[in-house]
């Protein structure tokens, strides 16, 4: 979605500024779908939904260009979703299909690879045009780049396994997330190969969504009556998505499966509702901060963190605390030095939003369902390894109050939806790892991004967009979390203005 974004920007900028010779662009993606972005093309499946309703997914705006496109394409643009999901997806469309008909799009937690037709239809018709104008040429790469080094006034950008070679002076680099932190590299049978009924997944959307979860029915289907235990790694809102979807696929076996979750902080995002119209909510102990205390980057947290406190003993949601505590921080933030507003990018904007997490209310459903069932049980600790896989299924092992310990029941499915891993701790195989020893660019101080200056730039030419922005002061204020399309759209605007002045430029 950066990648769209940004191209987006820039072609726009080049129709009001045009360069005086036609401008050569590269894309390089990987995956065979362009420009729908990761989490909404074919990694994700048909039936993966936004996490939020429309409304809050993006700006008015663009907003109301995506709910056009939605009332034109209409007829065809569901059927895939209703093609490829199981009962769930079954009553979402039975409970939103009114909605459908009527263009009602706003309340509605949409199949998010909807966004992504949208957005590669709508990239792709801008770059046919800026072609057909002369303004730009462009050329697409399906592969997975493996390193770029900058050589003279220039990077070389080369390819894992086409041996496609680039050159360019400018490169954008967005590639989403950092990869997740692998759980099961050390395990016996981190594939399933070795025990056919059992499953490990590092990653749901590695390949696909898809793809794994033929291999949990594969999985599941030759357990017998055994019982069917699945293991979901983390908290946050991957763990809610796999709830969703691992009860969505139609498969009999998962229908009387018991479901565990391990995560620290034994909690999962708050259902996503409006705020009370009636609710009025101060958050007094972030207002009265600067009065009595040196501020700091933890001492805004831990006082967001008692306000939150404070609205859940009133009877408030997330949703009813959401804004007042947010508007209170960005005005404290203005006032901290700038090692503390880079210590709130890097480490203590994500850790408080890890308390302000929600979900929409398809998601949140699952888990009220399974917990009213008896079947799903949260587990505080930590997870440490797959200690051993067997003909009954896998031990995982994991670490809490009391010390380190093996969890009494064997799995069947393990899914690990625990986060991403920080760029000091990448496996040399990886292209930021290459990057990040070659000097190319620098990691945060919490590893949560790379290091950019004001234009995003992480060195002369080589420009970063998306999550990797994470860490960083851009503009006098701290970035923490850049894994929203509205704010991907915000930074994409800012940066396709500055690349269409930087290739319009005379060359020297």
């Amino acid at each position: 979605m950066s990648t769209s974004y940004t191209l987006l920007s820039m072609l726009d900028e080049l129709r009001r500024n045009p360069a005086d010779r036609p401008v050569r662009i590269a894309v390089i993606e990987q995956a065979s779908d362009l420009y729908g972005g990761q989490a909404y093309g074919l990694r994700s499946g048909y039936t993966s939904l936004l996490i939020t309703s429309l409304k809050d997914f993006l700006p008015e705006a663009p907003r109301a260009l995506f709910a056009a496109w939605l009332s034109k394409n209409k007829s065809w643009a569901f059927e895939k979703f209703r093609q490829s999901g199981g009962n769930l997806s079954a009553k979402w469309w039975e409970r939103n299909n009114k909605a459908v008909d009527e263009d009602l799009w706003e309340d509605l937690y949409l199949p998010r690879y909807l966004f992504g037709l949208y957005m590669a239809e709508s990239v792709q018709d801008s770059i046919a045009d800026a072609e057909a104008a002369g303004l730009i040429t462009q050329t697409t790469f399906q592969d997975e780049v493996a390193t770029i080094r900058r050589r003279d006034a220039s990077y070389h950008v080369v390819g894992r396994h086409t041996g496609m070679t680039a050159h360019a002076r400018n490169v954008v680099l967005a590639v989403g997330s950092g990869p997740t932190i692998s759980r099961f590299g050390a395990s016996p049978s981190s594939d399933g190969s070795e025990f056919g009924a059992t499953c490990l997944i590092e990653d749901l959307y590695v390949p696909s969504v898809r793809i794994n979860l033929d291999r949990v029915q594969r999985a599941v289907r030759q357990c017998g009556d055994r019982k069917i235990n699945v293991l979901i790694v983390g908290g946050n809102a991957s763990t809610m998505e796999a709830l969703y979807i691992l009860n969505d696929t139609g498969v009999p076996e998962l229908d009387e499966a018991r479901f565990y979750i391990l995560s620290p902080s034994l909690s999962l995002p708050e259902r996503l509702v409006d705020p009370t119209p009636s609710a009025c909510f101060a958050p007094n102990t972030l207002l009265e901060l600067p009065a009595h205390t040196e501020l700091t980057a933890r001492s805004v947290y831990e006082a967001a963190l008692r306000d939150l406190a404070a609205g859940k003993n009133a009877g408030l949601t997330v949703s009813d605390t959401l804004a007042p505590i947010s508007r209170a921080v960005v005005s404290i933030l203005r006032l901290l030095p700038r090692e503390e507003q880079l210590a709130f990018a890097g480490h203590w904007g994500a850790e408080l939003g890890r308390h302000q997490r929600r979900a929409g209310n398809e998601y949140a459903d699952v888990v009220t369902s399974l917990m009213a069932q008896g079947r799903l049980e949260l587990v505080a600790g930590k997870f440490l390894e797959v200690s051993g896989i067997d003909a009954a299924g896998a031990v995982f092992r994991y670490e809490d109050e009391g010390g380190a310990r093996d969890f009494e029941r064997r799995m069947t499915v393990i899914v690990n939806c625990s986060g991403f891993r920080p760029l000091h701790e990448l496996s040399e195989e990886s292209l930021l790892d290459n990057m990040v020893r070659h000097g190319t660019c620098r990691p945060t101080q919490w590893g949560r991004g790379i290091v950019v200056n004001d234009d995003m730039e992480a060195n002369d030419g080589l420009f970063v967009m998306g999550p990797l922005l994470a860490g960083n002061v851009i503009g006098g204020f701290p970035v923490w979390h850049v894994e929203h399309c509205g704010r991907i759209s915000s930074f994409s605007a800012t940066l396709g203005g500055t690349l269409a002045a930087r290739v319009a430029a005379p060359l020297q």
